[in-house]
């Protein structure tokens, strides 16, 4: 991980640390009542309201139709409505507004119920919509770490160079001098932006909304950068490697303008590349501590119902990314014949953790935001395929098929695997505009980091003895065994934008 992106999360961590402990804080002093000045309003118990608050005599007088003139409100009260069961209607007159006595209180001539079955109009609501189910469908556009490839063909701007110039510097770094270029490899593959989409879905398993479950999906569209050229000798082609014979840079000719040791060379390079990125999960919601109350709207100023939570989630978490890099070579000597070589590399890597963290939510009115914190611990297995042939068909003769290529010898064809401990921190920011009770408008950001994969570029091993590439001689080489296999491992990362819909049930 680049140093900024560690000092990035560093930061980013100790700021949702913080920013939640100083909310379970606000909760704990609004429940002792020593909430601070500014913090939204709490219910009140009848011992603490002030002296406009009714007593139960004042209140059955009223009821009566009796009451003084002073204690009566300064607006005239809501809608009649029916109380409910079980308690008796006023005698010789119509039942007014009715509310619990225990909730009940006169504010400024407003009345206010808490009672989530009867009175909910005008006062701050619960911890989260009054709805059990919820569906949520959101398009992505997210960018992703590509896999690096090393240089797979190489030309030269000038067509009288002599055939034994023809390969990268041999000083390691992979680089050209002019008049080499590197057509393809050398640099970073399928790492631009692409859509996708991500669906979740949850249910509370009571009122309250103390524990749910909410599992989801995604899935990015395949990254894929290809190369294709076929020469009739102009431009130059050929495929860079290490000869660990001579101990220098070569290259194995695909095309040249002019017979080289009186054969012709043309032909064709054709190369696919392919990244593909999902992933899945299911967790457990359980609420750490909530608050509800009335404050001022972010636009208008205006007074509307507020409420925050602090959720804990735990669960299941599964990523799966598969690389793919195939190069096709199709040249023909002449004299000599027809060859058909291919070297093919993929690597799949599978992710399975527990996943656990904390889920913040604010919502004033119709807006809300929420921050996710949380990381997965695990097993990353990778397993890496390579595999390599050569089908040669001399001038006049039959078809002769050989295992291995160029790049994809004997000595490192096969499947292998290994399973790495991997941890995986995820950061999210959502957004939320309620049209109606049942529909969501949202906006989010996601980033999200993978400390263990292996690419298929980085199994690549440049290191050749051309006396493996076939036909190879007879008797087959024992010494200087190369290309070989080892598992070279990176990390990767993935964020964007995601924009969605939720509905509510």
């Amino acid at each position: 991980m680049r140093p900024s992106t560690k000092i990035f999360v560093l930061i980013l961590g100790c700021w949702l640390f913080v920013g939640s402990s100083a909310h379970s804080a606000l909760w704990a002093q609004q429940a002792a009542g020593n909430a601070p000045a500014g913090g939204p309003p709490q219910r009140r118990s009848t011992a603490a309201m002030p002296a406009r608050r009714q007593t139960g005599a004042q209140r059955a007088a009223y009821q009566e139709g009796v009451a003084p003139a002073e204690n009566l409100p300064s607006a005239a009260p809501p809608a009649e409505l029916p109380a409910p069961a079980g308690v008796p209607a006023a005698q010789g007159a119509a039942q007014p507004y009715y509310v619990p006595e225990q909730e009940a209180f006169v504010d400024d001539g407003n009345y206010a119920g808490y009672d989530p079955g009867y009175a909910n109009y005008g006062s701050p609501m619960n911890c989260g919509v009054f709805s059990k189910l919820w569906v949520r469908g959101e398009w992505l556009m997210w960018d992703m770490k590509g896999m690096y490839a090393p240089p797979l063909v190489i030309s030269s701007r000038v067509e009288n160079i002599d055939p034994s110039e023809l390969h990268l510097n041999d000083n390691g770094n992979l680089g050209v001098t002019n008049p080499i270029v590197i057509l393809f490899g050398g640099e970073t593959l399928n790492g631009e932006a692409r859509s996708g989409a991500k669906f979740s879905a949850g249910l509370w398993l009571d009122d309250c909304q103390t524990v749910g479950f909410e599992g989801d999906y995604f899935g990015l569209t395949d990254g894929d950068d290809s190369f294709y050229l076929n020469s009739n000798g102009s431009p130059i082609l050929a495929r860079p490697f290490y000869n660990v014979l001579s101990g220098l840079e070569s290259s194995e000719l695909v095309a040249f303008p002019d017979p080289v040791n009186g054969v012709a060379h043309t032909g064709l390079i054709d190369i696919d590349t392919s990244t593909r990125f999902q992933g899945a999960g299911a967790r457990a919601i359980i609420n750490l501590g909530c608050n509800s109350g009335c404050g001022a709207s972010w636009w208008n100023g205006c007074s509307m119902p507020t409420m925050g939570r602090a959720d804990l989630v735990v669960g299941y978490r599964y990523l799966r990314l598969d690389d793919s890099l195939r190069i096709i070579e199709r040249s023909n000597l002449n004299p000599g014949g027809d060859f058909d070589i291919t070297d093919r590399f993929d690597a799949d890597n599978t992710f399975n953790g527990l996943d656990f963290g904390l889920l913040l939510k604010h919502q004033r009115g119709c807006m809300s935001v929420e921050l996710l914190s949380k990381i997965a611990l695990g097993n990353t297995r990778s397993e890496v395929e390579i595999d390599g042939s050569t089908v040669i068909t001399p001038t006049g003769g039959a078809a002769q098929q050989f295992v291995g290529g160029i790049l994809a010898q004997r000595t490192n064809i096969g499947q292998y695997s290994q399973d790495e401990f991997a941890v995986v921190p995820e950061l999210g920011l959502t957004l939320g505009y309620e049209l109606n009770p049942c529909w969501k408008l949202t906006a989010g950001y996601t980033w999200l980091y993978w400390s263990r994969v292996a690419r298929a570029g980085d199994q690549i091993d440049r290191d050749v003895n051309p006396d493996l590439i076939p036909e190879e001689a007879d008797p087959p080489a024992d010494t200087h065994l190369r290309p070989q296999f080892r598992f070279v491992h990176d990390d990767f990362w993935a964020h964007g934008l995601r924009l969605g819909v939720e509905a509510n049930w």
